[in-house]
């Protein structure tokens, strides 16, 4: 029985030591910067500290808004890939789109992408941009 309690506390401890981002719990957790309910499963975002501490945001956004408290200790800073919902990107990796007519939860119509092509192919007109380049449009 002690071998079993030894086992079941050292799976714990290896779970639970593991850095990099968490399953959001959509309609119950609430975005780090903005405070708004996370519903949106194509826009998330998450910034990961050095120390396993995950924010969680609702939009790319506020994600990139909050870059200024958290960013200097980030050990992970990924996107949700538009495309393939739960899969999370890259950020300084993924390709940005700002169009018009697809929306975001806060307004800034930003979604994130694997690649340029798969940008412009989603099927609305919009402006490409990279990491570096939203950074510097959205501050």
């Amino acid at each position: 029985m002690k071998t079993l309690w030894l086992i079941v506390g050292i799976c714990f401890l290896i779970t639970s030591c593991q850095k990099g981002p968490k399953e959001i719990m959509y309609g119950h957790e609430n975005c780090e910067f903005c405070s708004m309910t996370i519903m949106d499963d194509k826009h998330a975002a998450q910034i990961v500290t050095n120390t396993g501490k995950v924010y969680v945001y609702d939009s790319i956004e506020c994600m990139l808004r909050s870059l200024e408290f958290y960013g200097e200790n980030a050990d992970q800073i990924v996107v949700m890939d538009f495309n393939n919902p739960g899969s999370y990107l890259n950020a300084s990796e993924a390709t940005y789109l700002i169009a018009p007519r697809l929306p975001s939860p806060m307004g800034a119509n930003l979604s994130a992408f694997a690649t340029g092509e798969d940008a412009l192919n989603v099927g609305f007109d919009g402006t490409l941009y990279t990491w570096e380049t939203i950074r510097k449009h959205i501050k």
